[in-house]
C-alpha cells in the first residue's frame, strides 16, 4: 500500500505563498494534453475540459496555456476553452499512428519551444500521446515539469479497450513511459489516493500529490439518502454516463446486458448519456440485439444540473468500463445518492463498496451484480446512504486546496518538506 511521507501530499499554503518572490518562480504554465477540442463560433471548446476546467490553474500562474490537439469543426454543444487568463495553443488534428508520424516535426518543434521558455514550465496529463512527449521533451532539455497521472495505461491500451493491432506495444510504451516520467517529475499527482501509485511511483526527489480532476460544487450533493421504499418497484431504471469515443467504457457490456435481461422478461431501462464517433456503432449493436425498447441513447448533456437531474430519476449508475483513473461520473453519482455497480477498475475500489465491484470485465458477471443488487432494496437503501457519506471527501474546498498546494510547488520550485494533507 502506497504509504505517504512527510514529502507526499503537499506543502502548506502559508510555507507557498511567502515564496512569492522566489528567483526560479514562474508565471507561465503549458497544460498538455490529449483531448476531443473542437471549435464554437469559431473558439476552441470542448464538451468536458472547457474554461471552468482550466482556470483552477489561475490561482497559481498568470498565464495557463492549454496544448492540444484541435479539430476544426463546428459543435454549438461544446464550451469554449479559453477566458482570462487562459488561452489555447493547437496542435496538429492528428489520429492514428501514421498521421501522428506525419505530423511529428511540427509537434516537436512546438514542444521545443515550449520547454524553453524560460518564463513557462509544464504540467502533462497523461496518459496522452501529447503530453508523454512533452514531458520527455522537456527532460531532453533540462527543465522541471510536472505530471498529472489520470488514467492507467496499462489499461487504457489494452487489445479489449483499443481493439488496434498494435495495442500490445502502445500498452508497453505508454506504460513504461509513465513510469519514467513520475520518477522524473518535480511534482506527480495522482487522482487516486494509493491506487495508480503503487504501479507508477514518484521518484526520490518528486513531491507527490493526490486529488480529484472533478470539480463538484456543494449544490451538487443531495440532502438526503434514498430509502428502501424508493427502489421497490417492478420498473427499474439504469444510466451509464461516457463519452462513444472508443471501447474503453464498456458500452458493449452494458448492451449485452440489456439483451440478457430482455431474455429473462425483466423490465429494466437503460439510459445512456454521452455522444462521440462510437456512437453509431452501439446503436447498431442495440439494434442487433433487439434491445432499443429498452435502451434509451440520451446524447450529450451539459454538465452539472441536467447530469444531476438524469442521475436523480435512475436507480443505479452502472460503471463497466476497462480503464479509469478515479471514475469522476461515480463520485458525482454517489453525491446524488445513488447507488454504483461498478468494474474493479482504476480507483473505483477507493470510492465503492465491494458489493458494488466486479473482478471479472464479461456481461454474464455484470448482469448478474446488477440483478442483485436490484432485487435487494435494502440493499441499495445502504448503498445510497453509504455513498451520500463517502462523496463529502471530495468536496471542492477539500480537493481545491490540494491543487493549489500542488501548483504552487510546480510554479516556485520549493525544496522545502511538504506536509501532507
Amino acid at each position: 500500500m502506497f504509504k505517504p511521507t512527510v514529502r507526499d501530499g503537499s506543502l502548506s499554503l502559508s510555507t507557498t505563498q511567502d515564496r512569492v518572490g522566489h528567483a526560479d518562480s514562474f508565471r507561465r504554465l503549458y497544460v498538455v494534453l490529449d483531448g476531443t477540442f473542437t471549435l464554437k463560433d469559431g473558439q476552441p471548446a470542448s464538451y468536458n475540459m472547457d474554461y471552468d476546467f482550466f482556470k483552477r490553474y489561475c490561482n497559481a500562474f498568470d498565464e495557463v496555456v492549454v496544448v492540444a490537439r484541435l479539430f476544426e469543426k463546428e459543435d454549438q454543444a461544446a464550451r469554449v476553452v479559453e477566458g482570462p487568463k487562459v488561452r489555447f495553443e493547437a496542435l496538429p488534428a492528428y489520429q492514428g499512428p501514421k498521421r501522428f508520424l506525419k505530423v511529428l516535426p511540427k509537434v516537436l518543434a512546438q514542444m521545443i519551444r515550449m520547454a524553453r521558455d524560460k518564463n513557462g514550465t509544464v504540467l502533462v496529463r497523461a496518459p496522452s500521446s501529447a503530453g508523454n512527449l512533452m514531458g520527455h521533451v522537456m527532460m531532453a532539455v533540462g527543465r522541471p515539469y510536472g505530471i498529472e497521472l489520470v488514467g492507467d495505461p496499462a489499461h487504457a491500451y489494452s487489445k479489449d479497450s483499443l481493439k488496434h493491432p498494435l495495442s500490445p506495444l502502445f500498452q508497453w510504451l505508454f506504460t513504461k513511459s509513465c513510469q519514467f516520467l513520475c520518477r522524473r517529475a518535480e511534482t506527480a499527482s495522482y487522482v487516486t489516493r494509493e491506487t495508480l501509485q503503487r504501479d507508477y511511483k514518484p521518484g526520490p526527489k518528486t513531491r507527490a500529490f493526490h486529488y480529484t480532476s472533478l470539480d463538484l460544487p456543494s449544490e451538487g450533493y443531495k440532502e438526503q439518502a434514498r430509502k428502501a421504499e424508493d427502489f421497490t418497484k417492478q420498473s427499474h431504471h439504469l444510466i451509464q454516463v461516457a463519452m462513444m469515443q472508443n471501447w474503453y467504457k464498456g458500452h458493449d457490456i452494458s448492451l449485452g446486458m440489456m439483451a440478457e435481461f430482455k431474455k429473462q422478461g425483466r423490465d429494466i431501462h437503460l439510459h445512456l448519456i454521452g455522444d462521440g464517433p462510437m456512437r453509431e456503432t452501439f446503436e447498431a449493436r442495440a439494434k442487433e440485439l433487439d434491445v432499443t425498447d429498452h435502451v434509451h441513447f440520451v446524447g450529450q448533456l451539459k454538465a452539472g444540473e441536467a447530469v444531476w437531474e438524469a442521475m436523480d430519476a435512475a436507480d443505479m449508475l452502472i460503471l463497466p468500463s476497462r480503464q479509469e483513473g478515479l471514475p469522476r461520473v461515480v463520485i458525482e453519482a454517489m453525491a446524488r445518492a445513488l447507488p454504483v455497480v461498478s468494474n474493479n477498475i482504476g480507483g473505483a475500489s477507493e470510492l465503492l463498496d465491494h458489493r458494488q465491484m466486479i473482478e471479472s470485465f464479461d456481461v454474464t458477471t455484470f448482469t448478474k451484480r446488477v440483478s442483485d443488487n436490484l432485487d435487494n432494496a435494502d440493499l441499495l437503501a445502504e448503498q445510497s446512504a453509504r455513498n451520500l457519506r463517502h462523496a463529502k471527501r471530495y468536496m471542492y474546498p477539500i480537493v481545491q486546496k490540494r491543487r493549489e498546494a500542488c501548483y504552487r510547488v510546480l510554479k516556485y520550485q520549493l525544496t522545502a518538506q511538504a506536509q501532507y494533507i
